[in-house]
């Protein structure tokens, strides 16, 4: 199972609790030249996460890697006011690796680095897409990301070959029921404190087994916070 492709979209051993103390040192050494400044949860010990190829090259870095994967290592970021950087490192879950929640002004979107579970790892499967209240219409904003919350985002689908996906995240919209290899789906967000539950609907493009259901829980590791002018 693979997806060749996405437009507009694309979770322990020691996480917690194994003694490990933050590197604040190198917090700060990243904060001095940045226009943001880092809260990485308490003991979190990088060499414990999933270790993808884009945290490898930034040498497990924690505080460059959330610069990468919240996309803040480019120049035209001054509308993102936050990014929180969550992880599922349980290979017996439905995806494994990381999501991140990035904040701005015109609201809250998801980008993530996953790959299945189990004997699947080799493969990635991507979701991201503007987050939208579960409960009351109107997109999550900046204040709604900054505690607990349910949150969707809606995509549609086309199956190109079996088993390949082409998908893009949207408002429900598309009229992909035309095509009998098109699908609409949902993928649900809950955020507790410091943990964030993905689900997702129906159905879900990553696995070409109907049989497996993706319900799994990330816990944060590090956010990244704009300075105040």
């Amino acid at each position: 199972m693979r997806i060749q492709a996405w437009t507009g979209i694309l979770f322990l051993t020691c996480l917690h609790g194994c003694g490990a103390t933050p590197d604040t040192s190198q917090a700060a050494t990243h904060e001095a030249a940045s226009p943001f400044t880092f809260d990485r949860a308490p003991n979190i010990d990088p060499a414990a996460l999933p270790a993808n190829s884009d945290f490898q090259m930034v040498d497990l870095d924690l505080e460059k890697y959330a610069l990468e994967l919240c996309g803040l290592n480019h120049p035209n970021t001054s509308g993102v006011q936050a990014c929180d950087v969550y992880v599922q490192a349980n290979k017996a879950g439905g995806l494994v690796g990381y999501v991140a929640l990035i904040r701005s002004m015109d609201g809250v979107s998801i980008a993530s680095a996953l790959t299945l579970g189990g004997s699947l790892s080799s493969h990635h499967c991507g979701i991201s897409g503007k987050l939208s209240r579960s409960r009351e219409p109107g997109l999550l904003t900046i204040g709604d990301a900054g505690r607990n919350f349910n949150a969707r985002v809606a995509f549609s689908a086309w199956e190109k070959e079996p088993g390949i996906w082409l998908v893009s995240a949207d408002d429900g919209t598309h009229k992909v029921f035309d095509d009998p290899k098109g699908a609409l789906g949902m993928w649900y967000f809950e955020r507790k404190g410091n943990n964030l539950r993905v689900q997702q609907e129906r159905w879900n493009y990553c696995y070409s087994d109907s049989k497996i259901y993706i319900d799994d829980v990330y816990r944060r590791v590090i956010s990244v916070l704009r300075k105040a002018a």
